[in-house]
């Protein structure tokens, strides 16, 4: 092969090309902390519940049920039905990212549940003013924790 003006340019315009290219750095972004007392408010859902056969929309009205969550800044966290500690522990938080099969990429905040020391469970969250929404599909799931069914998401008002 001669080196031609033309083979010289595309080599230097080859070269410049890969050593001008900065590198993808990770932006390292903290979770949304959720500390305090959190009231449910209501939550919607895509399908029915099929045990129950509940509604689209539950409410404390509707539903019968009060239900609050409380977490400590000490990562302490407790979940009351009608003013009954029915479950507690402790958790972490964390904000990641997923990129699914097709592409779409999910950046959301994870609340993670232990109790004892074992994993009891993960919400997928995000802050909207003064209201704690839990929603599976930020991360591109259908479930979880707070969402065990239907698909949609459950709301708690800060209190």
């Amino acid at each position: 092969m001669k080196n031609t003006p033309i083979s010289i340019l595309s080599c230097i315009i080859l070269l410049s090309a890969l050593l001008s290219c900065k590198k993808n750095e990770a932006i390292i972004t903290k979770p949304v902390e959720v500390n305090g007392k959190w009231n449910w408010i209501f939550t919607t859902l895509v399908y029915p519940d099929p045990q129950t056969g509940s509604s689209f929309k539950q409410t404390p009205l509707n539903s019968g049920n009060t239900e609050s969550m409380e977490f400590e800044l000490n990562k302490v966290w407790r979940r009351k039905v009608n003013t009954i500690v029915v479950d507690s522990g402790t958790y972490t938080l964390e904000h990641l990212q997923y990129i699914s099969p097709t592409n779409i990429v999910y950046n959301y905040d994870r609340l993670n549940y232990f109790r004892n020391g074992s994993i009891l469970g993960e919400d997928y969250y995000e802050m909207r003013k003064d209201t704690l929404v839990f929603n599976p599909t930020l991360r591109g799931f259908y479930t979880s924790l707070n969402v065990p069914v239907g698909s949609g998401s459950k709301y708690f008002l800060k209190q």
